[in-house]
């Protein structure tokens, strides 16, 4: 019997070496801006958190980042049939997110299409925070969550997600995650204690057109 993904969603994950990085003075940095201003949020009426959207220029520093994930970029867009111009750009950090309404990151402009986003778990405890909950963009999701009984049967293996209505990625920190751009997500009840920072950048991967 051949079996073959059709129409799958498929992420990219790997991890970075907290030590190729400038990561306890990014994590203090950090932490003094949101002891400054627990709550910043210019994007939109319901999440609470502390991050940058368009205002990445007063954000953090992050820049001895910026060759890693140039590597880890190229290395998966290689990974891709085909020759694609394209760009990425560093779109946020949020910090101790409470909770990150449902949004996606597709977006088309004049001389760009986000095709891809990615995200870095910069300071993340399980133990203490949630991971990113992605939600099935398949219709056959809707039918199956209603009867429970078969989604609990399913939910045992990744391998059958095509029939969950949403999942929680299983993250650690310094995991580096890629997935397709429409793929909506959210943050559910993230940061439990503040003492122990939730830090995540976000990147997007852009076609150049």
């Amino acid at each position: 019997m051949q079996t073959q993904d059709l129409f799958c969603t498929r992420f990219f994950k790997t991890k970075i070496d907290k030590k190729s990085y400038n990561k306890e003075k990014i994590i203090e940095e950090c932490i003094s801006r949101y002891k400054e201003q627990p709550y910043r949020n210019d994007w939109d009426n319901f999440s609470v958190l502390h991050h940058y959207t368009n205002d990445m220029v007063n954000g953090p520093d992050l820049s001895s980042l910026d060759d890693i994930y140039d590597n880890i970029i190229q290395d998966y867009m290689s990974s891709i049939q085909g020759n694609f111009d394209y760009r990425w750009h560093l779109t946020n950090i949020a910090i101790n997110t409470k909770y990150m309404v449902e949004h996606d990151h597709f977006h088309r402009l004049d001389n760009s299409q986000c095709m891809f986003a990615c995200i870095h778990y910069i300071s993340y405890n399980k133990d203490f925070h949630s991971s990113t909950r992605f939600k099935n963009p398949l219709k056959i999701s809707d039918p199956f969550d209603n009867y429970k009984h078969i989604s609990k049967q399913l939910y045992n293996t990744l391998d059958n997600s095509t029939y969950f209505s949403d999942y929680i990625l299983d993250t650690e920190e310094d995991d580096f995650v890629i997935f397709p751009s429409y793929l909506k997500h959210c943050v559910d009840n993230g940061t439990k204690d503040d003492s122990i920072p939730r830090i995540v950048s976000s990147i997007n991967i852009e076609w150049k057109t």
